[in-house]
């Protein structure tokens, strides 16, 4: 008589049944992080719907008061004598001329010329200058650095004020490269002793060619000449900077500010833009079909519906208390179409916006912080992003919460399965040794010989 045993081992138990065993364990954590792949995309979608939110409240940052929403350009009638931006709610509209007659200029000097600015040295020695408070200036100049690449090198580290560069003189072929020194600043007030060069044992003698002083420059306005210290001319147009290019001795130019339409335009249709986006991102998320797995999207969701819902309310509405003429939103030209979006018809804002411009920036904007369009759904919109309170802002965290205690209950069942399958090997390893030793002893007691 002889007892059998059959299996994959030696004991006849399969070789891999702990790791069958921990794969049914692990079943809960593989439905656990199904689920939390769900969530993590429904959590990534609440995030983008907030940022296109807060778009709308970002831009209203930029347009939302009343310098924000108006714009104005500058014409100038000859840009490279005049040009300049002016700054919305600082510049008045109008038109002024003006004639730059002098430009204002730095007190400069220039050398003689070299063969080359970066091998022949002018030896050791030191430039000297007065500042314009009187003051006595000295540069250092080394033999090794006296070429007059170096020169211009040392000066320019100097911080004393002064400015070098070099040139290249064509008219002079066989010692075409000089040395420009000039003060920083310009006008007659800051004008500058110049200099005295002191070198010896050059390859090539060093001095001054020609040598200027600072002046004022002079722009003629209405017949009036009026002395500029520098090439900018500040405050004569409030809010603007105008840059002078070069002068034009007896060819005003005419410098006017008007309304930039153009911008005004841009600004309200960014605002749309960033309307319709929201809007498109709703239609796109409920647009639910027998295949939509909607436990991965927020198709249906009410915070669609809700914010929907008041951006619908606050376009379609009527804005009170603002004073102008304009309630709603459609007069401006901006009005939902067939499929639920904005539609911003622009020549009709223009034309409302060229004829009448008071009413539509009291409309749009009221006062800037409580009345007007752009108040009353900027403020809307930031209750729903409210950190604190806001139903966007309350849904993020709640998700990103419940993913992190996803992750977590995920991080306490491994470490539990880490001790259960070495249990179940320490179990397994004692069960194979003794039903080993039962298979060796059956297997003995089947071969005995028993007589009779």
């Amino acid at each position: 008589m002889s007892i059998n045993f059959s299996g994959m081992g030696g004991s006849g138990l399969p070789a891999n049944i702990v790791d069958q065993l921990m794969q049914a364990e692990r079943i809960p954590i593989k439905n656990m992080e199904i689920g939390k792949g769900k969530r993590e995309s429904k959590l990534s979608l609440v995030k983008d719907f907030e940022t296109k939110v807060k778009g709308i409240v970002t831009s209203l940052g930029d347009i939302g008061d009343r310098n924000g929403f108006k714009d104005l350009k500058l014409n100038t009638s000859n840009e490279k004598v005049l040009t300049g931006s002016p700054t919305p709610g600082e510049t008045p509209t109008g038109e002024w001329n003006i004639e730059v007659a002098q430009l204002a200029k730095k007190a400069a000097a220039i050398t003689n010329g070299f063969p080359d600015m970066d091998k022949t040295k002018a030896g050791v020695g030191y430039i000297r200058f007065l500042t314009k408070e009187g003051d006595e200036k000295e540069i250092y100049i080394s033999e090794n650095g006296s070429t007059l690449q170096k020169m211009a090198e040392t000066i320019n580290r100097s911080g004393m004020g002064v400015k070098a560069s070099i040139v290249n003189d064509r008219d002079d072929l066989e010692s075409p490269y000089r040395l420009i020194i000039s003060g920083s600043e310009m006008g007659s007030e800051n004008n500058l002793g110049f200099p005295n060069l002191y070198f010896l044992d050059g390859e090539h003698d060093l001095y001054f060619d020609q040598n200027k002083e600072a002046e004022n420059g002079t722009i003629i306005v209405d017949g009036f000449p009026i002395g500029i210290a520098d090439n900018k001319i500040e405050n004569f147009i409030p809010g603007v900077t105008l840059d002078i290019g070069h002068s034009a001795p007896g060819d005003p130019v005419t410098i006017s500010v008007t309304e930039n339409y153009e911008a005004i335009e841009a600004k309200l249709d960014g605002f749309v833009n960033s309307v319709n986006a929201i809007l498109s991102f709703i239609q796109q998320q409920n647009n639910l079909n027998k295949d939509s797995d909607t436990s991965r999207t927020l198709g249906g969701d009410s915070l669609l519906s809700n914010v929907q819902r008041k951006l619908t309310q606050i376009i379609q509405g009527r804005v009170i208390g603002t004073g102008s003429k304009i309630k709603r939103m459609h007069e401006l030209g901006v009005e939902f179409n067939r499929n639920g979006t904005l539609d911003f018809k622009k020549e009709k804002f223009n034309n409302l916006l060229k004829s009448n411009p008071q009413d539509v920036l009291d409309f749009v904007v009221g006062d800037g912080f409580k009345v007007g369009f752009f108040a009353k759904i900027k403020s809307e919109m930031k209750s729903f992003t409210d950190p604190g309170f806001g139903s966007i802002s309350s849904r993020k965290k709640s998700m990103e919460r419940q993913v992190r205690d996803i992750d977590k209950s995920i991080e306490r069942r491994e470490k539990r399965l880490v001790t259960k399958e070495q249990m179940l090997r320490d179990k397994f390893g004692k069960l194979e040794e003794s039903l080993a030793k039962i298979k060796n002893q059956g297997a003995a007691f089947g071969g005995a010989n028993f007589g009779g």
